[in-house]
């Protein structure tokens, strides 16, 4: 990736980056129904923005994320996707042992 050398354009596209951010975070925080924040400084402007915009809710979702211990902090996809296998793995077991007991 290279640095855009026209400044307004540099200005431009981060703008528009961080509406596609913001659109796809509030799109994914609808959709699987989790907490999320987001912070974006612009180097240009000196500015800090948020996301959302209601900064209660920006810095209780902090609060939140102190508060847990460092090792849930992290998550990592590799247990993110055995837990999903795991639960869905559970989902195919239970019709089938309904099944056996019927029998």
């Amino acid at each position: 990736m290279e640095l855009i050398k026209n400044e307004k354009l540099r200005l431009l596209t981060l703008k528009r980056r961080n509406e596609g951010l913001e659109k796809k975070l509030d799109q994914h925080t609808t959709l699987y129904d989790v907490s999320a924040c987001m912070i974006i400084c612009d180097p240009a402007t000196n500015s800090t923005s948020f996301w959302p915009d209601d900064s209660a809710q920006v810095h209780s979702l902090i609060d939140s994320y102190k508060a847990n211990p460092s090792g849930v902090r992290a998550y990592i996809v590799f247990d993110f996707i055995s837990k999903q296998q795991k639960n869905a793995d559970e989902e195919v077991v239970k019709p089938q042992k309904k099944n056996m007991e019927s029998k």
